[in-house]
């Protein structure tokens, strides 16, 4: 399997699991407001899943973003850049998202995972290890860096480039 058919695989498998995250978190919210208002005892632990399916959401949602090349792509420097320098800036661009990824998402946020763990943290309403929560932030993490080192060695990775 080439580079390229698994970030496609991977952004074909982030779009089906924000669509269920979407709806998930619908449904979530809807529960709380029939509970609040018709029933008139709001359920403890929707706020709470509310807020996890919304950090995954982020961070789910910026690695097919970074795949997508719907990622900060500095389009100014672009349109400034003479077209024989495009091609250049258009390797670096990816490069420094894949710098931020590896030390933020994946390295900071496995730090967090692992703290997670280590102390034992669990949610207050669902009980469940924060290590679930956090463990999106390394993953989404990889996927950029995929997303990225694919956009790298692609000649045709990036749809929207700037042209005059």
């Amino acid at each position: 399997m080439n580079l390229q058919t698994l970030d496609n695989s991977l952004q074909k498998g982030l779009r089906h699991l924000l669509v269920a995250l979407m709806a998930a978190m619908a449904l979530d919210v809807l529960w709380q407001i029939f509970t609040r208002f018709f029933v008139g005892d709001p359920s403890v632990w929707t706020e709470e899943l509310a807020r996890f399916i919304l950090i995954w959401l982020g961070c789910l949602g910026a690695a097919f973003g970074v795949g997508e090349g719907f990622h900060l792509r500095m389009d100014y420097f672009l349109q400034k850049t003479r077209p024989a320098h495009r091609a250049q800036l258009e390797r670096l661009i990816p490069a420094f998202v894949l710098l931020i990824a590896l030390s933020v998402f994946v390295f900071g946020g496995a730090r967090l995972a692992y703290l997670a763990h280590e102390l034992k943290q669990t949610s207050p309403a669902l009980g469940i290890g924060m290590i679930w929560v956090y463990a999106v932030i390394p993953a989404s993490g990889l996927i950029m860096v995929i997303s990225c080192l694919q956009q790298m060695t692609s000649p045709h990775s990036h749809p929207e480039t700037v042209t005059d």
